[in-house]
């Protein structure tokens, strides 16, 4: 199936919308500590799965009042011709973004964007294998991350409130394409082209829009025995994420810290002291990526129930921080997960196959509720 445009791909959501019968009209997004704003509760979005599965679209609007752009808004995506390098206008395709941005703005939810600088498998072939100098890597630096954050802005203002500015970059190290930009000086030399990247991040978000959250989304980072303020030799993923955090805190480049989650985390101290050290330098924190996967296609009863176990403890940690504002799936339907091609890993999400909730789903509800997250 063709690309759909963003206008006939609203109407087609209008439609969709009109099928739901009533009683399908409650979701988490309707527990009283998402309504009352005291955090987001939502997921990833593929633009694919939109329009290849009649119950997506529903589902998402009637549980989530937070979406993460996926694929949709990455470089490989949006930027899919090397005419696009120096031009803010030559060479991109804003399709898939804007209807999953538009499928936002329609239903009353907030858009994390996802993600302006990352590794290898985010960016274009054009671009991995270009060669390029240090002086057009930040030149072609400069004019997406200027060029996509206006484009969102200017056709969907107050839409899109965060941005994932720099994805896993602490996991890339020096292996990432965008290293060669440079930077300030720092403790980590190839983290250097990070700060450049929330400056011009920084400098666009002030001229359109000053209210836009600039995110630092990392792998690995997500809870911690240790405390990174003092354990200044620790080389752990955690405590180089504060340091590289806190520098950017400091040249007031960041406003936020996306823990992915991937796996869960079986205990919640842990998760809320890394969460806790983090709020201290003043910075939010979201829960981005969740999943926990399963070695069955078709999980046992007491799986489920582990699992189900995982989403509370990650659930319960957030809520009981009040610097963390917000708790993301990576997609929310277990046949749209990417660990079933990339690890064998089955059933990882809040909706089986047949959009059946299961015990994980039941758990969050429990915890957006106000009670303990366990399920029934």
């Amino acid at each position: 199936m063709g690309k759909l445009s963003a206008g006939n791909w609203a109407l087609a959501l209008v439609i969709l919308s009109s099928w739901l019968p009533e009683s399908a009209t409650a979701g988490l997004r309707d527990q009283p500590l998402v309504t009352s704003g005291r955090v987001f509760i939502g997921s990833a979005a593929e633009y694919e799965f939109s329009y290849s599965d009649p119950n997506y679209l529903p589902t998402l609007a009637r549980e989530y009042n937070i979406l993460t752009t996926n694929w949709s808004a990455i470089m490989r995506t949006i930027q899919p011709d090397a005419a696009s390098a120096f031009s803010p206008s030559a060479g991109w395709d804003f399709s898939y973004a804007d209807a999953m941005v538009a499928f936002a703005q329609q239903n009353g939810m907030v858009v994390r964007g996802h993600n302006l600088v990352g590794g290898s498998q985010y960016n274009p072939p054009w671009f991995n294998s270009g060669g390029y100098s240090p002086s057009d890597l930040y030149r072609i630096m400069y004019n997406r991350i200027a060029t996509e954050m206006s484009h969102f802005e200017s056709n969907f203002p107050g839409v899109v409130q965060y941005w994932d500015v720099v994805n896993e970059g602490v996991t890339d190290g020096c292996g990432n394409v965008w290293v060669p930009v440079g930077g300030p000086g720092y403790e980590e030399p190839c983290l250097s082209y990070i700060f450049t990247a929330y400056q011009i991040a920084r400098e666009v978000a002030n001229s359109i829009n000053p209210n836009i959250r600039l995110v630092y989304n990392e792998y690995g980072a997500e809870a911690t025995y240790e405390n990174c303020a003092t354990d200044w030799w620790s080389s752990s993923q955690v405590c180089r994420v504060y340091r590289l955090v806190r520098a950017l805190k400091e040249q007031g480049l960041v406003d936020a810290v996306g823990l992915q989650m991937h796996g869960g985390w079986p205990d919640s101290g842990p998760v809320q002291r890394n969460m806790r050290q983090l709020g201290e330098l003043g910075l939010e924190v979201q829960i981005t990526e969740l999943d926990y996967g399963l070695s069955s296609p078709t999980p046992s009863e007491s799986e489920l129930q582990e699992q189900a176990s995982v989403y509370a403890t990650v659930a319960n940690a957030c809520v009981a921080e009040p610097n963390c504002s917000a708790i993301l799936t990576w997609e929310f339907q277990d046949s749209h997960s990417w660990l079933i091609s990339y690890f064998g890993l089955y059933a990882p999400l809040p909706f089986d196959t047949n959009y059946n909730p299961k015990p994980a789903y039941f758990a969050l509800e429990s915890t957006l509720g106000g009670g303990a997250g366990t399920a029934p």
